[in-house]
């Protein structure tokens, strides 16, 4: 009598990893739930010892999400050893470099990016970067055109030039801008809820911003933003919200995280 065959699972492949890992990426970015981006990087521990520009932008991704910059920036300049221009480790590198202030080294990135494919994305990096280093209004007339043309963006790349123009509308106080740009992204997704309610925030629609955020509170900065609209109207509901965002601050704090650092300091002031 023959015997059956034992059945042993098969070990992903590295490609197969990459896919779920940058899923598991997309969907925190989208949702705005640390828990994915947890997920992803438990995923990929069993392949640390493994260096390749695939697993290394994964890592650098992780690592910029919870503000590992350093560790970021390592993983980025590793596969830029490898693969010189690499497109996604320059823009990585000069967000990266932009969050911390390097201006100069964000564009340098930026100017970096050689392939005609990207002359879009390369202008759009440098709007960004310039709107932070006194040409505001230059860089809006940019992103704005550049709204405008079917370039090819895939979705993700549209999210990133949506957000830009979200926040020139806003620190230009462009109403015109900011209804070009609040028609067209995304309605539901964290960062696209967080830009609207920036803007309603900003020009006092407290009720709006309640109505947008009922259903929010598992997000940590929707929530901020949900407690802002409800004090400012006198809602009860404003003491409980709080208290459950102070209680998930302290749960950061004794994890010694440090990606909550503006939700706190902005909670401690509308407290």
């Amino acid at each position: 009598q023959q015997r059956m065959p034992i059945q042993t699972s098969k070990k992903p492949s590295i490609g197969e990893i990459t896919l779920k890992a940058n899923a598991l990426i997309s969907q925190a970015y989208i949702s705005g739930d640390p828990r994915s981006v947890g997920q992803a990087e438990a995923l990929i521990a069993p392949y640390a010892a493994i260096q390749s520009p695939e697993l290394g932008l994964i890592r650098a991704n992780i690592y910029q999400s919870t503000h590992r910059f350093d560790q970021a920036r390592s993983e980025l300049e590793k596969i830029l050893q490898q693969i010189p221009h690499q497109s996604d480790s320059l823009f990585m590198l000069a967000n990266i470099n932009l969050v911390q202030g390097r201006f100069d080294t964000a564009r340098e990135q930026c100017e970096q990016l050689q392939d005609a494919s990207l002359l879009v994305l390369k202008m759009i990096c440098v709007a960004q970067v310039d709107s932070m280093t006194g040409k505001l209004s230059a860089s809006a007339q940019t992103i704005s055109q550049l709204m405008q043309l079917n370039a090819g963006l895939t979705d993700e790349q549209q999210r990133w030039l949506h957000l830009i123009a979200a926040d020139l509308a806003l620190r230009l106080n462009d109403a015109a801008l900011a209804k070009v740009v609040f028609n067209t992204m995304d309605g539901q997704s964290a960062p696209a809820l967080t830009a609207r309610t920036d803007w309603l925030l900003a020009h006092g629609q407290w009720a709006s911003v309640k109505n947008m955020l009922s259903h929010s509170t598992d997000n940590d900065s929707l929530l901020l933003r949900l407690i802002i609209s409800e004090k400012k109207q006198h809602d009860p509901l404003a003491t409980q919200h709080a208290q459950l965002l102070a209680q998930r601050i302290a749960i950061w704090r004794q994890r010694g995280e440090i990606a909550h650092q503006r939700e706190q300091a902005q909670f401690a002031y509308v407290m």
